[in-house]
């Protein structure tokens, strides 16, 4: 490879897709088919690419939410979008006019809540936001803990809360979820029985512990009002532990396998292996096996796939797996990756935004 032709694309790329604001940092992107492509931020920034050739539209809510960090973003389609706040209240905006105006489907004030992940099922209008644990006193007045959040059943106009079930309990392997790029939970299926009045919706997450990180599986039935059933699966992921360590990002290759990339963001450049396949059998609600023989190291919040192609953004850059070897572009400090049609998108710190053409990675 040469490196010093591909540092130069890499500048042209930042330079040419450098947005308006800087913000300290971009870990919400949404990628359309058509290339229209959505960001979010802290500063309440939200940006949607302009019909102007390599320019941005700030579509951010009001200055009410200035000091929010948005860091995931949903498009319904281009003129429904949900933003997620993560901490210091959790706030789940919705636009149903291209950003024009913003209205508060969802706001949590409850002390210590911090929302990391919000999925929505654009088939179904099903979806789910997970945050970090809250505590809870039970009936003997022992301190239980139980991750928080919340689940749509018609595109985030309305949510229902969790119940304090087994499927989300927090335990000393998974104690809390990671929020560095929106994308610690991945939807397997979901599914609206209208004559039963039921959904279903079955979902993957992972985070971090204290003796371990955990994979959970999840199935659950409900009804507009509540959760009807659940049921859980669990695995264990190969990863130091302690604080820091853990799962930050999911994505699903297919219906039987999840692409699970982690480590610890205070320590980026560690030789331990930090990208795993994890397969799963749906019809028997059980995982197969964790496969660590992808050669992730390091650090990365943030992975997506398309074709043979596994991509992983962190602290380094982007880490692209080919179906062979492993090939680093070193953009520094990047959050997200998504895929569309043609380019593969990434963002990250100090407001950066860009992209490669999928047909340029086989020969970098």
């Amino acid at each position: 490879m040469n490196f010093k032709l591909l540092n130069l694309f890499i500048l042209i790329v930042l330079k040419y897709y450098a947005t308006p604001i800087n913000a300290q940092s971009f870990r919400g992107l949404y990628v359309q088919k058509n290339n229209n492509i959505w960001v979010s931020g802290n500063n309440g920034i939200v940006l949607k690419s302009s019909k102007k050739p390599n320019q941005w539209d700030t579509i951010s809510p009001s200055a009410l939410y200035k000091t929010k960090d948005f860091r995931d973003i949903h498009v319904v389609n281009d003129s429904t979008i949900l933003i997620m706040s993560a901490g210091d209240s959790g706030v789940i905006l919705r636009t149903e006019n291209s950003g024009k105006d913003w209205k508060a489907v969802l706001t949590d004030n409850r002390k210590g809540i911090f929302f990391d992940v919000m999925e929505i099922d654009n088939a179904t209008g099903i979806g789910i936001i997970l945050g970090d644990a809250l505590k809870y006193l039970s009936k003997s007045g022992d301190s239980i803990s139980y991750l928080v959040g919340y689940f749509t059943l018609d595109y985030g106009k309305s949510w229902i809360a969790f119940n304090n079930d087994l499927w989300n309990k927090a335990n000393n392997q998974l104690n809390a979820l990671f929020a560095a790029s929106g994308s610690s939970c991945v939807l397997m299926n979901t599914k609206s029985i209208a004559k039963k009045n039921k959904s279903i919706l079955e979902f993957c997450f992972a985070g971090g512990g204290q003796i371990g990180t955990e994979i959970r599986y999840v199935t659950i039935e409900l009804t507009h009002k509540n959760i009807t059933k659940s049921k859980l699966t669990t695995a264990i992921i190969p990863i130091p532990e302690g604080n820091g360590w853990g799962i930050y990002s999911l994505n699903g290759l297919n219906k039987n396998c999840v692409f699970a990339v982690g480590g610890n963001w205070k320590e980026p450049f560690s030789k331990h292996t930090s990208g795993f396949k994890i397969d799963i059998n749906p019809k028997k609600h059980q995982f197969i096996a964790v496969r660590d023989q992808l050669n992730f190291k390091g650090y990365y919040s943030g992975c997506t796939n398309i074709d043979s192609f596994l991509v992983a953004a962190g602290t380094q850059g982007l880490s692209i797996w080919d179906g062979k070897t492993i090939k680093l572009v070193s953009i520094p400090n990047l959050n997200v990756c998504k895929f569309s049609d043609d380019y593969l998108w990434y963002a990250g710190s100090k407001g950066v935004i860009g992209k490669i053409k999928i047909s340029d990675l086989s020969r970098l």
